[in-house]
């Protein structure tokens, strides 16, 4: 589907949602977020790509994600009911009257959410925004970049999270896959339907993973049979997703389907450094420069290099503040990596300083 016809559904299943009883209909809530989920992602990707329109796409993405975050609460909500059924019979009553006491104030709350989506800008949008999206769909090298970095970022949060197999890390996994899937599904179709599978099966089973977890915090202190159930379900879980991802499973697979050549990927890296240097005005010999000092880093994880912050904030004239303070917080770059890219252009300061956050972990994601 295209920018469009998401933006499109989103429209549809807002009016939707203001219609019917949101306690009666969970889909529509589950639907309408989808959309939006949708429309998001492909407005931070494109805001990778197309940089002259980067304002617009970021637009896009706020407000998309303003709605997406208004409906949250009450459909986490929903989801534990339906985990429910995991809890033995016995048992259920109280589950069931746990879950079920915040409903009603969170449905009041998604309501104003709905009620309060500017649905004049989402039409303004519509009318020029596809169009953007269809200019920017045939650069077909800027789009290759983007997917390999969110794949190598997606792979290092996964590695991460088999290492502390915490709810928190397995969560950024997810919204990592979910990234990727996305990105590929929206931008690359052919690449997509390549590995549509094992995304999905991966998105799937992490998914079951975060509703567990969120249950299992949930019932703590409600009723300890329940929460044995879903504590085993949930290593049930963790097991099936580890079987599935680690070794020549799912990472394997969507590895082989992207671009394996390395001319090909140097192609993909020099045509988005270029881009990125004639949106700030650079000349091509300082964004040359830039580009083998980020070169350096293509073996580190930790700082997706699908991202502009950290190009941008080598080439960014020092005379453009504003643009820097823009750029600086993209991401949540940690200080060492900002301080390491204001300071120098060589590869070996960018490198040290990426390595120093890559033994922490990677930088929390918005």
């Amino acid at each position: 589907m295209s920018l469009g016809e998401h933006m499109a559904a989103v429209r549809a299943l807002h009016a939707r949602a203001l219609d019917v009883d949101l306690a009666g209909d969970a889909a529509v809530v589950h639907d309408l977020r989808v959309a939006l989920r949708r429309c998001r992602s492909l407005a931070q990707g494109l805001a990778d790509v197309d940089l002259i329109h980067r304002a617009d796409w970021r637009g896009l993405a706020g407000a998309a994600r303003g709605l997406f975050d208004g409906l949250g609460a009450l459909r986490d909500a929903q989801v534990m009911c339906d985990w429910a059924r995991l809890v033995p019979d016995d048992h259920r009553a109280a589950v069931d009257a746990r879950l079920q006491a915040p409903l009603a104030g969170l449905i009041g709350d998604a309501r104003a959410a709905l009620q309060a989506f500017d649905i004049e800008g989402w039409d303004r949008r519509m009318r020029t925004m596809p169009l953007l999206a269809e200019h920017a769909l045939r650069r077909r090298p800027l789009l290759l970049h983007l997917a390999l970095a969110r794949f190598d970022d997606a792979r290092a949060l996964h590695v991460i999270a088999m290492r502390r197999r915490d709810p928190e890390s397995l969560h950024r996994t997810r919204v990592g896959v979910k990234r990727l899937r996305y990105t590929l599904e929206s931008l690359l179709p052919d690449l997509h339907a390549r590995v549509a599978k094992p995304l999905k099966k991966m998105q799937e089973a992490l998914g079951d993973l975060h509703d567990l977890d969120v249950l299992g915090a949930t019932l703590a202190d409600v009723d300890s049979a329940a929460l044995a159930a879903a504590r085993s379900a949930r290593a049930e879980r963790l097991a099936a997703y580890k079987a599935m991802a680690t070794g020549r499973g799912a990472w394997t697979t969507i590895r082989r389907a992207l671009p394996p050549s390395a001319v090909v990927i140097e192609r993909c890296r020099r045509a988005y450094v270029l881009e990125l240097a004639a949106s700030l005005g650079v000349d091509e010999r300082r964004a040359r420069r830039a580009e083998r000092g980020v070169r350096a880093l293509a073996a580190t994880r930790g700082v997706p290099l699908a991202s502009s912050a950290l190009l941008a904030s080598v080439l960014a004239p020092a005379k453009r503040r504003p643009a820097r303070r823009a750029i600086k917080g993209a991401l949540g770059l940690p200080a060492v990596v900002r301080r390491a890219v204001r300071d120098a252009l060589d590869g070996d300061a960018l490198v040290d300083a990426v390595r120093r956050v890559d033994r922490a972990g990677p930088p929390p994601r918005p």
